[in-house]
C-alpha cells in the first residue's frame, strides 16, 4: 500500500504522486506469476484505517501452509520519542492518535498468518524500527524486515529504495550480485544500500528473525543485463544508474531527480558518457 495524499493534509504533507511505485511493484509480482486474487493494492483514499486493518485480517485468514507474504508500505510515519514506537500514517489518520501501529502489524501477522514466511518492506521515516522489533524473542513465524532508513532517522522523499526493491522482485540481473541466477533478500539489501547511499547518503536496514532462512530467494533472474547495466554514474550534475549502453546512447535511471518517467536516453553526442562513481 502507498499513501501520498492525506485527508488531513495540514498534518501530513502531500508526497509527489507522479512517480509513485506501488503499481510498478504490483506489476512485477503479477509478471512473476502471482495470481491477481493474491495481490491487494491500496492507494490514498482506499488506504483508510478501516479498509487496511479489516482487509489485512481477512487476507491473513486466507493464507495457507507454504505461503510467503510480502507487505509493502510507503508514506508518512511517526515515531514516539519516549518509546520509539512506530505508527504508519494511513489516508484518514490523525497525527499522534491513529494509524497502523508497527507492533499491531507484527503481532497480528504472527498470530494470524497461516503460511511460512513474511517480508515487511517499509519505505518511510524510522522504518528501521521494524528491524529492531524483529530482534525480540518469541516469534512464531519466519519474518524479515527491510527498511529505507534507520530506526531513528528520516527517510528520503524519493523512490530510490522502492525502485531497488521492485528491480529485485522483477528479477533484474544486475541485482544478482554473485551471478548465481537468483536474487536473495540479502542481495536486495545490498542493492538498496548501494543506490540509496550513493543518491541520498541514507542507510537502509535489514533484520531477519531466527526462523527466517538466511539465504532466502526473492526471485530468479528473469531480465538479462544489457551492456553497462547497473553502473552508478555522475552525469549532468546528477546521480544516476545505467540501465543500458548502446550505439544509440545510454539509458539512465535518475536517482536524485524527480523526473517522470525517471529514465532518459542520453544520446552519444550528449554531455559525455558520465563519470563512473563509487557509492
Amino acid at each position: 500500500m502507498s499513501v501520498s495524499s492525506y485527508a488531513r493534509s495540514a498534518e501530513y504533507p502531500r508526497i509527489p504522486e507522479t512517480t509513485r511505485r506501488d503499481q510498478r511493484l504490483a506489476d512485477a509480482l503479477a509478471s512473476a506469476g502471482v495470481p491477481a486474487d493474491h495481490l491487494c493494492l491500496l492507494h490514498n483514499g482506499q488506504a483508510t484505517e478501516l479498509n487496511v486493518l479489516s482487509g489485512y485480517r481477512a487476507m491473513l485468514a486466507r493464507t495457507r501452509p507454504g505461503d510467503t507474504l510480502l507487505v509493502y508500505f510507503s508514506g508518512h510515519a511517526e515515531r514516539r520519542a519516549d518509546t520509539g514506537d512506530l505508527t504508519m500514517a494511513l489516508h484518514d489518520s490523525q497525527a499522534s492518535r491513529h494509524g497502523w501501529k508497527l507492533d499491531e502489524l507484527l503481532g497480528s501477522t504472527d498470530s494470524g498468518f497461516g503460511g511460512e514466511s513474511v517480508i515487511f518492506t517499509l519505505d518511510c521515516c524510522y522504518s528501521g524500527s521494524a528491524c529492531r522489533a524483529l530482534r525480540r524473542k518469541g516469534w512464531r513465524h519466519a519474518m524479515a524486515a527491510l527498511g529505507s532508513s534507520l530506526a531513528a532517522e528520516d527517510s528520503s522523499g524519493r523512490w530510490t529504495f522502492s525502485d531497488a526493491w521492485v528491480d529485485c522482485l522483477a528479477g533484474w540481473a544486475p541485482a544478482d550480485a554473485n551471478r548465481d541466477g537468483r536474487i536473495t533478500l540479502e542481495e536486495a539489501r545490498q542493492r538498496a544500500a548501494r543506490n540509496l547511499w550513493f543518491a541520498e547518503e541514507q542507510t537502509v536496514s535489514l533484520e531477519c528473525n531466527s526462523l527466517f532462512p538466511a539465504d532466502f530467494t526473492l526471485s530468479p533472474v528473469r531480465q538479462p543485463a544489457p551492456p553497462g547495466a547497473g553502473d552508478l554514474i555522475e552525469l549532468q550534475g546528477h546521480r544516476a544508474e545505467v540501465r543500458e549502453r548502446s550505439p544509440r546512447g545510454m539509458r539512465v535511471h535518475w536517482l536524485d531527480r524527480d523526473d517522470d518517467p525517471p529514465e532518459q536516453v542520453i544520446p552519444p553526442a550528449g554531455p559525455g558518457s558520465g563519470r563512473a562513481a563509487k557509492p
